[in-house]
């Protein structure tokens, strides 16, 4: 599933990293572990689990570090383009075509992440 995701969500070359395959999965896993092991422990303990689970978030870093890649390029040719943009071919190039000026980078990907991730969660991809 997250490879399906990465395909349409962010396009061709981020399906066929392996590395962002690997990180996406893993990411996804922290995530849902997380999300069980809040859900049942007390409250207190839920900051300690979830920062064990997830250790450095290197897995989700590199997700996001990719997502932030691909918008700030598109953000660029939308910046750029004279009259009018190409169609977009992923969710993240209509995403970023549609989205307001005034947003930032970091605002466009924390949307797309959210969307990468209960996708995957809700699709059994885990």
């Amino acid at each position: 599933m997250v490879r399906i995701n990465c395909f349409f969500i962010l396009g061709i070359d981020a399906a066929n990293d392996v590395k962002l395959v690997k990180s996406g999965i893993a990411a996804t896993k922290e995530i849902a572990i997380i999300g069980e092991a809040v859900r049942v422990m007390p409250s207190i303990l839920a900051f300690l689990v979830a920062k064990l689970v997830k250790g450095k978030n290197l897995n989700q870093r590199y997700v996001r570090d990719t997502m932030m890649r691909l918008v700030d390029a598109r953000r660029a040719i939308k910046r750029n383009a004279l009259k009018t943009l190409s169609d977009p071919a992923t969710v993240l190039e209509a995403f970023v075509d549609s989205s307001p000026d005034e947003w930032s980078t970091s605002e466009i990907v924390h949307h797309l992440n959210i969307l990468f991730t209960t996708t995957t969660l809700s699709l059994g991809g885990v």
